[in-house]
């Protein structure tokens, strides 16, 4: 690539070459399950799994995720702005994401998010004491959250 032309090397064309769409693909699924988008979700994770993304690194995705969420839901129960609660999530929430995540802090109940947790971390444990099942147990934990949040939102 680089021989075939005298400008130098930049990092969007980087990005074109090697078609890196991970990060994009989890924040994608991570929004499809929290918004009970159950179809689509199962499309994205059929795709995901069978193009060799790790079960594993799904579930932790979406943990990262509720992290986040419930952090900015506590900030905002102790009277903080959401512009505010969002400022002390590391790394920063992006700016694309901001509407979409509004909407999930204001309509999935903290205790809600607590046992989606729950489950995910209970999902990790069984992927590695049954490895055979990953995919599945994957598949599984995930659209049965996006069923659950599915009643917050008008699918």
């Amino acid at each position: 690539y680089c021989k075939k032309s005298t400008d130098q090397l930049k990092l969007e064309n980087l990005e074109k070459i090697l078609n890196d769409t991970s990060s994009n693909s989890f924040q994608i699924i991570n929004e499809t399950i929290m918004f009970g988008k159950k179809k689509k979700g199962s499309r994205i994770l059929d795709k995901s799994l069978s193009e060799g993304v790790n079960a594993i690194a799904l579930i932790r995705g979406l943990i990262n995720y509720l992290k986040r969420l419930k952090k900015t839901k506590i900030e905002l129960a102790k009277g903080h702005g959401f512009d505010d609660a969002i400022r002390t999530l590391s790394p920063p929430l992006f700016w694309k994401d901001k509407n979409n995540f509004r909407e999930q802090c204001s309509k999935i109940p903290l205790n809600e998010l607590e046992r989606f947790l729950n489950s995910l971390h209970e999902a990790e444990v069984s992927c590695k004491t049954n490895s055979q099942l990953t995919n599945t147990i994957c598949t599984r934990t995930l659209l049965s959250i996006s069923q659950k949040t599915g009643k917050y939102f008008s699918v």
